[in-house]
């Protein structure tokens, strides 16, 4: 693990009928004190399933793991007036890795998620990465942040009008 986030995993293990196997070894990782490792399960219309961080040295895993259907996230972005707002740029925020903006409504070059805009019509669709913990969205008109829930999300997202704050310095 690297701080927070894993690194990606290096190898695929693919199964039938739910059974897989692999191998972990200590040559795996490369000069990484406390190394771990975690195991992220993707399937087809699942949500994807991380983990928790396993020590190199634990003896043989013999894991039970149980997906959870749905990982779509799908909707419209509409501007505070209510109309549609095409071009919105839409991030997710994870668990350990907060999305970061940076002046006029933009994401920092430092997110390493998905990051995808709204079609002509405010329409968009998503598959949700793993721990996945809100949806953030920016648009010229404004911006909001909508937790996600498990599952499948149909959603109608009406943003709120960037702020401006005014005053007098004296």
């Amino acid at each position: 693990l690297s701080g927070s986030l894993p690194e990606y995993l290096k190898r695929v293990a693919e199964g039938q009928a739910g059974e897989f196997e692999t191998e972990v070894r200590m040559s795996d990782f490369s000069s990484v004190q406390g190394p771990a490792w975690v195991l992220l399960v993707e399937a087809d219309d699942y949500e994807p399933l991380v983990t928790r961080g396993f020590d190199p040295m634990e003896v043989d895993q013999d894991l039970e793991l149980k997906l959870q259907r749905g990982c779509k996230l799908e909707g419209t972005v509409l501007s505070p007036e209510g109309t549609p707002a095409p071009g919105a740029r839409l991030a997710f925020a994870q668990e350990g890795n907060a999305v970061l903006a940076i002046g006029d409504g933009e994401f920092s070059q430092r997110h390493q998620g998905i990051l995808e805009n709204s079609d002509v019509s405010g329409r968009f669709r998503l598959i949700k990465p793993p721990k996945a913990t809100a949806l953030v969205v920016f648009h010229d008109s404004g911006w909001a942040i909508v937790p996600t829930e498990p599952g499948s999300q149909e959603l109608h997202i009406k943003h709120q009008a960037w702020a401006r704050v005014e005053g007098v310095l004296v």
